[in-house]
């Protein structure tokens, strides 16, 4: 009679077991492990370009690129980095100081916290926050509805240097040639400090690039 009882109970026990083991296999894992995950890179450097997309990077690869294009990337580190081509930045942010070397460089919608460094044969900003000073190592300068909070220095030694202000751009410092004497064209409702070692012109040929194309 007591191996009977017995029996039954431990039959039962193992149905409850397999049960619960079964229930526990067809239910989803709701708490995935991240690391189990797989995720890409925000920069990712394919061919000799580069390619950082939205997100938060300590810092951008360091090398030399043929293209790079920066889209919503968030840069908490120094940048310093040389483009031979195109460098386009877009909706980006940069916390600390940028040093940048390229043919040609596109900013828009992107804020720089710290003092930049730009060189390339023609450095177009748009829409862009710089909350301190930017020197720019170009002939051809253009911002476009731009806040500038320090000083924009410009400096070339070869030819006049000409720099645009497009829309409601404000530079709250000066500009500075620091090379040889630069022209400056305002639209109306542009603001802005002194212009030293430079002069206002009534022309600037600054919106195409160097073979002849629109910059964007």
């Amino acid at each position: 009679m007591f191996s009977k009882i017995f029996l039954t109970s431990f039959l039962a026990l193992i149905a409850l077991v397999s049960s619960k083991i079964a229930h526990a296999d067809n239910t989803p894992n709701q708490n995935p492990n991240p690391k189990t995950q797989k995720q890409f890179p925000i920069c990712q450097v394919t061919m000799g370009s580069l390619a950082c997309t939205r997100g938060l990077v300590q810092s951008i690869p360091m090398g030399t690129y043929g293209i790079a294009d920066l889209n919503g990337t968030e840069v908490s580190g120094p940048v310093k980095n040389i483009v031979s081509g195109l460098l386009t930045i877009e909706n980006s942010k940069f916390d600390q100081a940028v040093f940048l070397v390229a043919d040609q460089i596109a900013f828009e919608n992107s804020l720089a916290k710290e003092n930049m460094t730009l060189t390339g044969s023609l450095v177009s900003l748009s829409d862009v926050t710089l909350q301190k000073s930017i020197m720019v190592n170009t002939p051809k300068v253009l911002l476009n509805n731009t806040a500038l909070q320090g000083n924009l220095l410009v400096n070339l030694s070869e030819g006049t240097p000409q720099v645009s202000l497009k829309g409601s751009s404000k530079i709250s410092g000066n500009i500075i040639f620091t090379g040889n004497p630069g022209a400056v064209c305002i639209d109306p409702k542009v603001q802005l400090g002194n212009i030293i070692h430079g002069y206002v012109s009534g022309t600037c040929d600054v919106s195409e690039s160097s073979n002849g194309e629109a910059l964007r």
